[in-house]
């Protein structure tokens, strides 16, 4: 095979002439970064553009991918991102789930309520079904709940235990907001019945 022409752009590498011809597909690779843990100024953390004809291709894009697209001029036209392994930087939010901060200290207020471990505060988080949410709670997490203190701050110092929040004001007050949207949606025009509030019933053959 003939030897690889360079392009003359610093970072890249052009296959030999004859490529494109419609023979052989059009390809040209451009090195954005080879420094892994330790990026200097003149190296950059890994990131490899592939472009195959008219699609570009990007394969481990560290921090500083975009800049770098920038300094050697080859745009942001990516059609496809590549990870081959896990890329884990201290700090990176998203490696637990967060798309940022907000999220992950909604998570930790989550998990300030009686009743809800990390795995069911990530699901609310992530807007899960009904049936992903149940799954979600485990027997460590309700274990003891129904004597456990909840303290809400409109009570002042005073608390409930969890069996009595449950059924005295939880469920309750779930129920009656359910039943004004049903009210306040009739009063609007919307044709709703009983049925509508009551949900389909468990029934089984005679």
């Amino acid at each position: 095979m003939p030897p690889a022409a360079s392009t003359g752009r610093p970072g890249t590498g052009r296959l030999a002439p004859g490529v494109g011809s419609g023979v052989v597909s059009d390809r040209e690779l451009v090195v954005l970064g080879t420094a892994s843990q330790a990026p200097t100024r003149r190296r950059n953390h890994n990131g490899y553009l592939l472009r195959w004809d008219d699609e570009g291709l990007l394969f481990d894009p560290g921090e500083g991918t975009q800049r770098q697209m920038m300094k050697y001029g080859v745009g942001f036209a990516v059609n496809d991102i590549f990870f081959t392994h896990l890329h884990v930087t201290e700090g990176d939010l998203k490696l637990f789930a967060f798309d940022n901060e907000s999220e992950r200290d909604l998570f930790k207020l989550l998990q300030s309520v009686t009743g809800v471990g990390p795995s069911l505060a990530l699901a609310l988080i992530s807007g899960a079904g009904a049936g992903s949410l149940v799954r979600a709670v485990s027997e460590k997490d309700l274990a003891g709940a129904d004597e456990r203190k909840v303290a809400p701050p409109w009570l002042e110092g005073r608390w409930l235990r969890g069996r009595d929040y449950l059924v005295d004001l939880a469920i309750p007050n779930f129920f009656f907001h359910v039943t004004m949207a049903y009210a306040i949606l009739r009063h609007n025009g919307v044709n709703l019945g009983k049925m509508d509030y009551i949900g389909s019933l468990p029934t089984r053959d005679a």
